[in-house]
């Protein structure tokens, strides 16, 4: 989507790069890093666009494994050094080509003000896009302290720090209040609330609307982070949240294959043999899924009909958030199709056309009577 206007050239700046490469631990097999990952998209791209990577890591071991895992054919650079000292020089470096700047620090890091200044002070009409890992559990932890009677000395320093990353201390107050709004507010949705106001504040500065993915350990657990893309392409949200979904899935049978392999441990001696017990929760990750959809479907739908005696009509494209609400990031394309025909055969709304792209579409209101109207005559 960042490329898909400009000279040919796509910059990815990687401002937290790591080593690359991730080397295995135990039973789990090397793992690529962001890195990696550009530089293997880069070669397939080759043909037609060049995709350039610049990647900025702070410790000096880790940089040194970059540059073995990056090469030194002159289409990717790597700086040992701080993400606020460099990111200047790697955003010159890209002139007027389209940018996707990727942040991914440990905890809060990079200024919220030095984000800003790097999307505005940019040439006019080059492509910015920013994808954001908003670390939702290090704001709930220092927030924390906030709520605390007493404040220790380093406690004033991580404060500051977290100040400079979000901009400014307005998200004290924020966070106190979303605490004390009610009995349950917890730190992490008063985190959350955090957060929000962070995309709301960027997107009043730069234009770039934000979409976040929530990333958890377990998925009745609260989410550590947000991943979040800022983006002013239209239809980057679409297909965003549709390759979530499509993550979200795989995640779910990790961790329905991790609870097998914990409970075949537990029960090793019991009488149900593996096959069986694997089999057993083959099928029930399947009901489990089924049952998944069936609610997406339904919630998609309300969201639609909700949203259409609202607004008369919706481009999908932009609504999209709004249409999949509580499901956005677990239910994508499919799920938005179903909903869509089912509405379509009770005479609700239009039925959706094959070309073009379901995302370039409008969905609108049914002009004849509905089924439900027919069926009460």
């Amino acid at each position: 989507m960042t490329g898909s206007t400009g000279s040919g050239t796509v910059w990815a700046i990687d401002a937290y790069a790591g080593p690359g490469i991730y080397a295995a631990i135990g039973d789990e097999p090397a793992a690529a890093g962001s890195p990696q990952i550009v530089c293997d998209l880069a070669n397939r791209l080759s043909a037609r666009v060049c995709l350039r990577g610049v990647f900025i890591e702070r410790k000096p071991t880790y940089a040194d494994q970059l540059r073995t895992v990056v090469g030194d054919g002159g289409e990717h650079v790597v700086f040992n050094g701080d993400a606020a000292d460099f990111l200047p020089e790697a955003i010159r470096a890209a002139g007027s080509d389209p940018v996707l700047l990727f942040l991914d620090p440990f905890g809060v890091s990079l200024p919220r003000d030095l984000l800003i200044e790097t999307v505005t002070g940019r040439p006019r009409g080059a492509t910015t896009e920013v994808l954001l890992n908003f670390n939702v559990e290090a704001v709930s932890r220092i927030g924390g302290i906030l709520m605390s009677p007493r404040t220790q000395p380093h406690d004033v320093k991580t404060l500051r720090r977290a100040d400079e990353f979000l901009g400014g201390d307005w998200w004290r107050d924020a966070f106190i209040a979303a605490r004390r709004s009610n009995d349950t507010a917890s730190a992490t949705a008063a985190a959350q609330e955090v957060s929000r106001i962070y995309q709301q504040t960027v997107f009043d500065r730069t234009g770039l609307r934000a979409v976040h993915v929530p990333i958890r350990r377990r998925t009745s657990a609260q989410p550590l982070f947000f991943l979040t893309l800022f983006t002013r392409y239209p239809k980057a949200p679409y297909i965003f949240i549709d390759v979530a979904s499509s993550a979200n899935q795989k995640w779910r049978e990790f961790n329905r294959r991790l609870a097998l392999s914990e409970d075949l441990d537990r029960y090793s001696g019991s009488l149900i043999p593996a096959d069986m017990a694997g089999s057993w929760s083959e099928a029930d990750h399947r009901d489990t899924e089924a049952r998944l959809e069936e609610e997406w479907v339904r919630e998609i739908k309300r969201n639609i009909v909700a949203l259409l005696q609202e607004r008369g009509s919706l481009v999908v494209a932009t609504s999209i958030a709004e249409i999949y609400g509580s499901t956005i990031t677990l239910a994508r394309e499919k799920h938005l199709h179903r909903a869509w025909d089912q509405l379509s055969a009770e005479r609700v709304v239009l039925p959706r056309v094959t070309k073009p792209k379901t995302r370039d579409q409008t969905i609108r209101p049914f002009a004849g009577p509905t089924a439900e109207a027919s069926r009460s005559r």
